[in-house]
């Protein structure tokens, strides 16, 4: 019985043994196509934040936050397969009948740094504005000088903003 079953142990001992060599030669060969992960790739990666969908469902918005850099505000239209981006844009919101974006525009992060660096007094640094696109016109509106805003979730028509002090 045993003298029967060691030429078969062999085969298959055999056989699995080619398997693993092809295997590691298979792998070592795909390693090699890959490319290194470099720190300017990591740099450029992108993060998908706060998805929002109209009430409608026409419209999606999302924000684009990379690892270094300013964030930038993508609308979606699915009736004509198009994007509107708004550079530095953040914290958005559809109105309650999906007729307006409102976002807030932050200042460029380069310029505010350089200012920090100068030591600039806070009250002359730039600060962030309203953005209210309308999703009708496709028009963007621009209110300066604005703390946070609020839109009600179930009546339209109302928008709520909080003015920077002094400014």
């Amino acid at each position: 019985r045993f003298s029967n079953l060691i030429p078969t142990m062999r085969i298959r001992f055999t056989f699995l043994a080619l398997f693993a060599a092809f295997s590691l030669i298979q792998a070592g060969a795909q390693q090699a196509n890959l490319k290194k992960l470099q720190q300017g790739d990591v740099a450029s990666w992108k993060q998908i934040q706060r998805p929002a969908i109209a009430n409608s469902g026409r419209w999606v918005a999302y924000a684009l936050q990379p690892n270094e850099g300013d964030p930038s505000l993508h609308a979606f239209d699915e009736d004509q397969n198009k994007t509107w981006d708004f550079p530095r844009a953040d914290r958005h919101a559809f109105s309650s009948d999906s007729r307006f974006l409102v976002f807030m525009i932050k200042p460029d992060r380069d310029s505010l740094m350089a200012m920090r660096r100068r030591k600039a007094k806070k009250e002359d640094l730039p600060v962030d504005t309203l953005g209210i696109f309308d999703l009708g016109t496709r028009t963007l509106t621009k209110i300066p000088n604005v703390q946070s805003f609020q839109i009600p979730s179930k009546w339209p028509g109302l928008l709520a903003y909080h003015l920077e002090p002094g400014k």
